[in-house]
């Protein structure tokens, strides 16, 4: 995931990111350290996400996102069931400047 964010930003000054998260309830402790370890170092650059639309699988990645929604200044992070994908995504594209879909 995190490869995919850095090609967009490479490209956009500002993205919407719409992480779904349902095939990941078996994430383990070092990939959510990886995560973790890389928003961090990204801190200053989070500005450049205005919205991240999560659609968690299970209940502790949807409080990661309301923590994170809580820590995080310049982004807003909001949590999406499943089969509300298609609003998600739409949510998470519709910043005011966003990049014309493709």
């Amino acid at each position: 995931m995190i490869a995919d964010v850095k090609a967009k930003v490479a490209n956009h000054e500002r993205i919407g990111v719409l992480a779904d998260m349902t095939a990941f309830g078996d994430l383990t402790f070092r990939a959510l350290l990886k995560e973790a370890q890389y928003e961090l170092g990204n801190l200053f650059s989070l500005k450049r996400f205005p919205c991240e639309a999560v659609v968690p699988g299970t209940g502790w990645i949807e409080a990661m996102a309301s923590v994170a929604n809580a820590l995080v200044p310049h982004c807003e992070i909001q949590c999406f069931k499943p089969a509300e994908y298609d609003r998600a995504l739409a949510w998470a594209g519709g910043f005011e400047g966003a990049p014309p879909s493709t």
